[in-house]
């Protein structure tokens, strides 16, 4: 029996030096591994930081390099940012909230997608605006949700800041229209039949300093124009019917940008291939 228990206690030991063994044997094979792990994880989180802010310097840059600009609240395009032309073309782009982003391609060709904007607008034009420009464009593709898809611009008139539209394609997907008053005013040219609406707001404008009192006219197309055709915007018949009918007087002056674009309200997704000439 004695033979016996000695056997048992030199097994037992045995086999906890082993275990003692392969546990150091574990650790040390193990341990610097997870280790590793571990210390690649955090540089991979720094690289990701790095990563993040190089983006953001980038994203900073793209507006002048023309190419996709993302979007949040804080970097953003504003209306009165004097961007240069691209191709002859001027470019103009602002959002509030949410996500977009715009590419500006060779010639009059622009894209721009959004989604979930308290507010987004962008599109090509030309850097200042002119009460005689016949504006061509082609809708190649448009989807989504969208209030206007058109021209508009900034103007005054005796004094008076007027924010214009020409809304040629309204209320995509339920996107609603741009808000005015009818003024019972309609009016053809270049093949299509308008409404004269007009609003009067005190807000922040392009031409800055603060909110102050402007007046929105808009020419709200009866139908929506179609897409993948030619169409065009002859601007003298619309300012001649907005100075008719928009009950201020003066002359116009003081044109800042006239871009034909695309915008949209209080969220939704929506994308527009478009050429400008």
């Amino acid at each position: 029996m004695i033979t016996i228990t000695k056997k048992m206690y030199f097994l037992f030991g045995s086999i906890l030096l082993l275990a003692l063994a392969f546990t150091s044997c574990s650790k040390e094979n193990i341990q610097p591994n997870q280790d590793t792990e571990l210390t690649e994880d955090i540089q991979s989180i720094a690289d990701e930081s790095e990563l993040a802010q190089n983006e953001s310097a980038a994203t900073r840059a793209a507006a002048w390099q023309w190419n996709w600009i993302p979007m949040n609240k804080t970097n953003y395009t504003p209306d009165n940012s004097g961007i240069p032309n691209y191709s002859g073309k001027y470019y103009n782009f602002w959002g509030d909230g949410g996500w977009a982003k715009v590419k500006v391609n060779s010639g009059g060709n622009f894209e721009l997608e959004f989604k979930n904007n308290r507010d987004v607008v962008g599109g090509k034009g030309w850097r200042t605006g002119s009460t005689s420009r016949r504006i061509n464009y082609n809708i190649g593709y448009q989807a989504g949700q969208y209030a206007f898809t058109g021209v508009y611009g900034w103007v005054k008139k005796g004094g008076r800041i007027i924010e214009y539209y020409v809304n040629e394609r309204k209320n995509g997907s339920g996107g609603g229209t741009i808000t005015g008053t009818n003024q019972n005013k309609d009016f053809g040219t270049d093949n299509k039949y308008y409404r004269f609406k007009k609003r009067n707001r005190n807000a922040p404008n392009a031409y800055g300093g603060g909110s102050a009192p402007f007046t929105q006219f808009i020419s709200e197309n009866k139908g929506n124009v179609s897409k993948g055709n030619n169409h065009r915007i002859s601007m003298n018949r619309h300012f001649q019917q907005w100075g008719w009918d928009g009950g201020i007087g003066g002359g116009w002056n003081s044109h800042l940008y006239q871009v034909f674009g695309t915008e949209n309200f209080n969220g939704g997704w929506g994308k527009i291939n478009c050429s400008v000439w």
